[in-house]
């Protein structure tokens, strides 16, 4: 079936009102850009496989994410602006985050990488997932790397040879990360970036780069006041996923799933329940994009000063959404028409790009 929870309305609207308060992390931190760690996240490593690597230089981060073929391992890692109470605090912030659902004692231990860089980790397991959690300081900026093993779901603790395996594998990471930008250079400011090293899933399932494949040479560079910033391809059911967004990093998001699944009508229920506890009234819209296509939309005021704007439709390759959030004056609890007349224009551009994929 298909994977909505991914890009739900809920998630998106929790980004735009982080930005609504604070002015974001810097996309340049101790002269190096964000995207130049990049190549730091490899392309293979042991028995993983990368799926995803998104560089968002807006808020000055990088996340990967890695599997094995028999889902017995995983892989993530996200690189971030380090916060000024230092990594220390992240470690003690994260411990608290996941004691509560652990089911085993979370305790921490200093270990290094093969390099020598400092590493905190910890242990906890859920279930038969077991995790292995290494926090580092990398230039200026914050390493969280978490390493999923399918494990004895009545252990009391994790394996010992899992655990030193995996602190092995986050060292080797850490180092990988603090090398990139020598070899990448620091200088490739903020524009979206696809590695040239990173292939993805084309339509007809050949490796491209994901600057190669149809959906991303389809996406205008430009959508009105709001430029492209991030593009994933992810499985194992190809799900093409970019982001566009303007100088106030408000975000649209258009995302088209593929394979088999539930008709439109699905979709759209998913994102009317997402609409929960809103300030106003959920406003649905049947359109047609410049091009003809009929889309469905869904308007509605979820947050003080944010309207979310979901339009969805279906295309050649799929199911497609298209989400809008505008920023909107205090005490309004109902989507603007202004708002929803530019949310369908800018939605039903994007949507005509990509209508003909297959």
């Amino acid at each position: 079936m298909y994977r909505f929870p991914i890009t739900s309305a809920a998630l998106l609207m929790l980004s735009a009102t982080a930005l609504a308060a604070q002015s974001g992390p810097p996309n340049k931190v101790e002269g190096i850009f964000t995207n130049a760690f990049a190549s730091g996240f490899p392309r293979q490593i042991e028995d993983l496989s990368q799926s995803k690597l998104e560089t968002n230089p807006a808020k000055g981060s990088v996340f990967a994410e890695y599997g094995n073929d028999d889902n017995t391992r995983n892989v993530q890692i996200r690189l971030f602006p380090l916060p000024e109470d230092g990594i220390d605090a992240v470690l003690l912030r994260d411990v608290q985050r996941y004691s509560d659902g652990s089911e085993i004692p979370v305790n921490t231990s200093e270990t290094q990488s093969p390099q020598g860089e400092p590493m905190d980790c910890f242990t906890r397991r859920k279930g038969e997932l077991g995790y292995t959690v290494c926090l580092a300081e990398i230039r200026g900026r914050a390493a969280r790397l978490q390493m999923g093993a399918v494990v004895d779901p009545d252990a009391d603790a994790l394996p010992a040879d899992i655990v030193e395996r995996d602190q092995k594998l986050a060292g080797v990471f850490v180092d990988s990360i603090h090398e990139a930008p020598e070899s990448a250079g620091a200088a490739e400011g903020d524009a979206p970036l696809f590695p040239a090293d990173i292939p993805a899933l084309d339509m007809s399932g050949a490796d491209v780069r994901p600057q190669d494949t149809p959906f991303a040479k389809a996406l205008p560079k430009e959508l009105g006041d709001r430029s492209l910033k991030t593009i994933s391809v992810s499985g194992p059911d190809t799900t093409y996923k970019a982001m566009y967004r303007d100088a106030e990093d408000t975000p649209t998001q258009i995302v088209i799933y593929t394979g088999e699944g539930g008709p439109l009508q699905d979709l759209a229920e998913f994102h009317e329940g997402e609409l929960a506890n809103i300030l106003g009234s959920i406003q649905k819209t049947d359109t047609t994009t410049p091009d003809g296509l009929d889309m469905r939309c869904l308007h509605a005021v979820k947050v003080e000063t944010l309207a979310a704007n979901t339009c969805m439709a279906e295309v050649g390759l799929g199911l497609l959404e298209i989400q809008a959030v505008a920023r909107i004056d205090e005490g309004v609890t109902d989507v603007p028409d202004d708002v929803i007349n530019w949310a369908q224009e800018s939605t039903g551009t994007l949507a005509d790009a990509v209508a003909e994929l297959n």
